[in-house]
């Protein structure tokens, strides 16, 4: 089996490159293909804002690579529900994202249009993460820290480093 790059696929489905489009027409008639979730959403984000493809052009091109017999997918089931709701009028990336949830999970996020767009697709389980209170981002960061220090044991108050994580992010602060 070979897994490919984004680079091969988008040589694929374009054509842009005589001597490398060959050269994976090649590969992909000699076995087994490995494509992963990653190298989808990539492919999909250069074809659209490279190429200028639409996402109808996208869904359809990697429907037939999808459906080639010796082509597998990383999570065949979520990417085949997001291609699914990408025919709704979602992007394939937020189509990826909800439909690679685990089963009966809630899905929540602070993008309306995506929210409303999931729902007139079908999905179920999405809604909007409103805000909690009045008391704007800190109020959130405070609590988001109680729960990095109990919930996940990021660190304690005390130590400082849950308040590193909410505000420098993972990495140590620089010099």
């Amino acid at each position: 089996m070979t897994a490919v790059d984004t680079n091969v696929l988008v040589r694929l489905l374009t054509g842009d490159d005589a001597k490398q489009e060959a050269a994976v027409r090649s590969l992909f008639a000699a076995g087994p293909i490995w494509i992963a979730k990653t190298v989808l959403l990539e492919t999909g984000r250069v074809l659209r804002s490279l190429y200028g493809f639409d996402e109808g052009v996208i869904r359809d091109a990697f429907t037939k690579v999808l459906g080639l017999r010796n082509v597998q997918v990383e999570d065949e089931a979520s990417v085949a529900a997001a291609l699914a709701l990408t025919a709704h009028g979602m992007e394939l990336a937020d189509a990826m994202h909800l439909s690679s949830r685990p089963p009966g999970a809630a899905f929540v996020s602070f993008d309306q249009s995506f929210v409303r767009r999931a729902k007139r697709a079908g999905a179920s389980g999405i809604s909007v993460c409103p805000p909690r209170g009045d008391a704007g981002p800190l109020r959130h960061r405070t609590a988001l820290a109680r729960v990095l220090v109990a919930d996940v044991g990021v660190g304690t108050p005390e130590s400082g480093s849950a308040a590193r994580v909410l505000c420098g992010g993972l990495f140590p602060s620089r010099p």
